[in-house]
């Protein structure tokens, strides 16, 4: 596949946007909009990681570290 040459790449980003499949060009690029995702077919985008609240099994699994002890310590 060739590169896009002469403008064409231009034309092809001020179409996405006339659509409204493109927002405006910003420091990290040309965002994707909503209807833009759908357009692709990306539905299931992984949300942000969460810090785990306080007192979880998790938090308690990350305090402590390093010891040897099983996963529920809810256990005595």
């Amino acid at each position: 596949m060739s590169p896009l040459r002469g403008g064409a790449l231009n034309k092809v980003i001020a179409a996405l946007q006339k659509k409204a499949l493109l927002g405006s060009e910003t420091e990290h690029g040309y965002p994707i909009t909503p209807a833009g995702k759908e357009a692709l077919g990306i539905i299931n985008e992984k949300p942000a990681p969460q810090e785990p609240r306080k007192g979880s099994k998790t938090e308690k699994l990350i305090n402590i570290k390093g010891r040897n002890q099983c996963a529920n310590t809810n256990r005595t």
